[in-house]
């Protein structure tokens, strides 16, 4: 293996562009933990309930106007 010693030096900012590219390649294809399916409707169930009750408000709110 030889190396041409006549080729340009790669800058600093080459370099850092560089690894901060792999950088953002690797932070993109990392693994998010993965959550119970327990848990996912509980969370849903929540949030649902939330909604009911929000709308529920809005609507009394409403008639308390008229």
């Amino acid at each position: 293996m030889t190396i041409d010693t006549g080729s340009t030096p790669v800058s600093v900012l080459d370099r850092a562009a560089l690894r901060l590219g792999l950088r953002l390649i690797l932070w993109g294809r990392r693994e998010r933990p993965q959550m119970d399916p327990v848990e996912l409707h509980r969370r849903a169930e929540v949030r649902r309930a939330a909604a009911r009750e929000r709308d529920r408000i809005i609507a009394a709110s409403y008639l308390y106007r008229l």
